[in-house]
């Protein structure tokens, strides 16, 4: 069977020659992060040395073709983050070092892979911090250097032709001491895509998902506007007005992906109150709110640009943008 390697650290080469790398893996003792009937990630240390192991396996032919038939490319190797995870490193977005990989067989259906990445630990993810409450220990500049960061990976990628595709903050690891000096790292980048420029569509998804991410913890408006700063590299002002179809679709997008699962929860055959539904909905009440005032204020100003640019500026300073305009009501009528 067609085989093909490549091994850039000497130790792990060494680890692996003269034995069948695909039994081998298997025999190696770690920590299991995730086991699927066709994929396997594994964190395992050589002497003083942490790694992290992903190997993709066969996933037969009906997978393949119940991803063709839904006009999508199934993930059947490890080559797509090996290449994403190189072109990170030349972009100077911090990343796992990816080390070795290993592949053999021809056919998706059937083709195994193993890609060897450095351990970037200690480290925690950003949905981490935000779930158990360590972000109320973070100080307000430091929040917002976390911000920043992340933006900054998000456009870079993003002007280099690179969507994620599964961009969200349990994606991006920082200092397990919340230091908000240290690197920020992107993991996880097996179904990336590559071209010249990346069509809105896949900015929205990335970003949208995004957003999604963050939703129902202590992340602010102010907080979603300083992240918009920093991707369009644009003042407050100027996004809102010049990126005003993006930021909607993108903030759709979320409260779609957001609403799905409690919306799935309700049982409409029944009479009976859904209680975990509206236990949800209640505690993210303010979020899904100022999205319906949003809506109701899209109504209210159908030539919002026009407005906007009439407007006499009273404040106009970081995370604030404040304006008096002159209506006269049958301008709606």
């Amino acid at each position: 069977m067609f085989e093909k390697s490549e091994i850039l650290d000497s130790e792990l080469e060494s680890f692996f020659s003269d034995v069948d790398p695909f039994v081998k893996i298997f025999q190696i003792e770690g920590d299991i992060y995730r086991k699927t009937a066709n994929r396997e990630t594994k964190k395992f240390s050589l002497g003083e040395r942490t790694f992290f192991l992903k190997y993709h396996g066969p996933i037969g032919y009906k997978e393949v073709l119940k991803k063709l038939l839904k006009f999508q490319l199934p993930t059947v190797s490890a080559y797509p983050e090996w290449k994403a995870l190189q072109k990170l490193s030349k972009l100077g977005i911090k990343a796992p070092t990816p080390l070795a990989i290993i592949s053999r067989g021809f056919n998706p259906a059937n083709s195994e892979s193993i890609i060897i990445t450095e351990s970037v630990e200690p480290n925690i993810s950003i949905e981490e911090i935000l779930e158990s409450q360590l972000i109320n220990d973070v100080k307000a500049n430091e929040k917002r250097k976390i911000i920043k960061k992340v933006a900054q990976i998000s456009r870079s990628l993003h002007l280099n032709g690179i969507n994620h595709r599964d961009l969200y903050l349990c994606h991006f690891l920082t200092d397990k001491n919340l230091d908000p000096d240290k690197e920020i790292f992107l993991i996880d980048l097996h179904r990336a895509q590559f071209r010249p420029k990346v069509p809105m569509r896949w900015a929205i998804k990335d970003i949208g998902g995004l957003i999604h991410s963050g939703m129902g913890y202590s992340l602010t408006e102010r907080d979603l506007y300083r992240f918009f700063e920093v991707y369009f590299d644009k003042s407050l002002k100027e996004f809102s007005i010049k990126e005003n179809k993006f930021l909607e679709s993108c903030i759709d997008r979320a409260f779609r992906m957001y609403m799905k699962p409690l919306l799935n929860q309700i049982d409409i055959t029944s009479n009976v109150v859904q209680e975990n539904f509206y236990k949800q909905s209640g505690n993210n009440f303010r979020f899904i709110f100022r999205k319906e005032y949003k809506d109701l204020a899209k109504n209210l100003f159908p030539r919002i640009d026009e407005v906007m640019r009439s407007g006499e500026i009273i404040k106009d300073e970081e995370g604030h943008y404040m304006l008096v305009v002159s209506l006269k009501m049958n301008q709606f009528l």
